[in-house]
């Protein structure tokens, strides 16, 4: 599972192919996970495509918040 950052994110929307390649592949797999913060700033910055960002970020797997203090344990 690979968590994609907010910057990763503009890059592949604004279509450039060095991200749009590979996030496509790992999209097509089921391989990415986001956190409602960094859809919040795509959303921030949206121009127009709010819709469609709200329904793909739908199907994307979600990071749980962990609550300030407290520590998680990363799997790899």
């Amino acid at each position: 599972m690979v968590w994609v950052d907010t910057s990763v994110w503009i890059h592949f929307l604004a279509d450039r192919t060095l991200y749009a390649s590979e996030l496509q592949r790992l999209l097509a797999v089921d391989e990415i996970a986001g956190h409602e913060l960094v859809y919040g700033e795509l959303l921030t910055g949206d121009r127009g495509g709010r819709v469609k960002l709200l329904a793909a970020s739908q199907q994307i797997n979600r990071a749980s918040a962990v609550p300030h203090g407290r520590r998680s344990r990363v799997r790899s």
